[in-house]
């Protein structure tokens, strides 16, 4: 499957099914949540994987990446026509849909445009 212009990383060990259970659900929690899912995944498993604590900080930057794209869009939208907001949505789920297959592969997924920001 296509990356879409993110990246799939492997990681410096092999998660445990645990693990990439959490790394999923952190972004599959995105989708419900906006960035409190995967803010809460980060503050209670940040120190007991380096996987859970990547996967989870991707979805939080994405998240927030798309709260300002949607209301860019929305403002957009609202001057000048258009499902601009609708469009950021689509995008989201795509996206996510990606990150949880590559997380549940035992891969950290890298968002395009947000994803460098974590290290």
């Amino acid at each position: 499957m296509n990356d879409l212009g993110g990246q799939s990383l492997a990681p410096a060990q092999e998660p445990t099914p645990e693990e990439k259970t959490m790394g999923l659900v952190a972004h599959l929690l995105g989708l419900f949540t906006c960035f409190i899912g995967p803010l809460v995944i980060y503050l209670i498993k940040k120190d007991e994987s380096e996987f859970i604590k990547q996967s989870s900080m991707q979805a939080l930057y994405w998240q927030i990446g798309m709260i300002v794209a949607s209301i860019a869009l929305g403002v957009i939208t609202c001057l000048i026509g258009g499902v601009g907001a609708g469009l950021a949505s689509v995008v989201n789920l795509v996206y996510v849909i990606i990150a949880c297959i590559r997380a549940n592969e035992g891969k950290i997924y890298s968002y395009p445009v947000t994803g460098g920001f974590v290290k």
